[in-house]
């Protein structure tokens, strides 16, 4: 979209792959979505940068910012934690590319279009998990086609997995919502969500974890606490539960399961 809009403005633009030695020392390269890089890039678009280029950023580069050509390209040392807030910029004077508006947008049409961009965004995967869905049972129709999700509906939400809808429209045979909590009553409140919707768990398998955090340390649950919950599941009608994750399963939590599943 970068470039297409710049071809609308007049000027030449392509696309490409690194950085290749035809750009005009005073020209413009732009990083879209650029997460991820080598060092060698990195230290390409600083001598760039330093010969009189210009670079344009465009969400990224967050995980290449341990790189250190990357920090003196961007003048930042490292990367902060995730925000989900609507922030407005407002430029001082009238540009190219961001105009000024005579009339600002009142507070309802802003709302409006929070709304539809939230729309958008929980569009997107379910409109991936339609196509994965239809695609694997094309390929296999046996084939079960399952997805671990983020276990309430409200946190489920906050990172647009649909996953009510999902099992409503029949995109998908089965959900795992990955329920890794410690305390019996955080499970028994998920539990009840999930029965609210399908009171057997007919397509809801529980998902439960095998490890714990203890001092920033991750170790195998005990034994006794993963047997409570595997209890728990199979009373409120679950067909049975799916563990994360196959290494944190030492001796004596493989013995609970198979005594459980006997």
């Amino acid at each position: 979209e970068f470039v297409r809009a710049l071809g609308i403005t007049g000027h030449e633009s392509r696309v490409v792959d690194g950085l290749p030695g035809d750009i005009a020392a005073d020209g413009a390269v732009a990083l879209v979505c650029a997460y991820r890089m080598g060092e060698q890039l990195a230290e390409d678009l600083v001598a760039f940068v330093e010969g009189g280029g210009t670079l344009i950023i465009i969400d990224g580069p967050l995980f290449a910012m341990d790189i250190e050509a990357m920090q003196t390209l961007t003048g930042m040392a490292g990367r902060a934690n995730y925000f989900n807030e609507t922030v407005t910029v407002e430029p001082e004077q009238p540009g190219q590319w961001i105009p000024i508006r005579d009339n600002q947008p009142s507070p309802e049409a802003v709302a409006e279009f929070q709304a539809a961009w939230e729309s958008f965004q929980m569009s997107g995967p379910t409109e991936l998990v339609r196509d994965v869905y239809k695609r694997a049972k094309e390929t296999r129709p046996e084939a079960q086609v399952t997805a671990a999700v983020f276990h309430t509906k409200e946190s489920a939400d906050s990172v647009y997995q649909d996953w009510y809808r999902w099992l409503d429209e029949g995109i998908i045979d089965t959900i795992i919502p990955m329920c890794y909590v410690m305390k019996p009553e955080d499970l028994e409140e998920s539990l009840d969500e999930w029965t609210a919707y399908g009171p057997k768990l007919a397509r809801i398998l529980p998902g439960l974890s095998a490890y714990q955090r203890v001092d920033g340390e991750l170790e195998s649950r005990a034994p006794a606490l993963v047997e409570d919950q595997i209890e728990r599941v199979l009373k409120r009608g679950a067909r049975g539960a799916c563990f994360f994750n196959l290494h944190d399963l030492d001796e004596a939590l493989s013995d609970v399961i198979a005594g459980v599943k006997e």
